[in-house]
């Protein structure tokens, strides 16, 4: 694991991970999550990128993979 990761810098990802899809092809989210981080986190950023149309590739595992699966990527 890294560093925890607050509350403030997770909104602020968000917003900068919204911004930035506009541009990509493809999103991979891969590996475990950093404490701070919710287990429905690649979900979450799941969700965004298909409804800004954009592929998702999740390489996780345990329930964070099972939630992301659940968003369909």
């Amino acid at each position: 694991p890294g560093p925890q990761v607050s509350g403030a810098e997770w909104a602020a990802f968000l917003r900068t991970y919204e911004e930035l899809l506009g541009a990509a092809d493809a999103v991979a989210l891969c590996g475990s999550l950093p404490p701070g981080i919710h287990v429905g986190a690649y979900a979450e950023l799941v969700r965004i990128a298909r409804a800004a149309s954009v592929p998702v590739l999740l390489d996780t595992s345990g329930e964070p993979l099972r939630r992301g699966i659940a968003a369909r990527p």
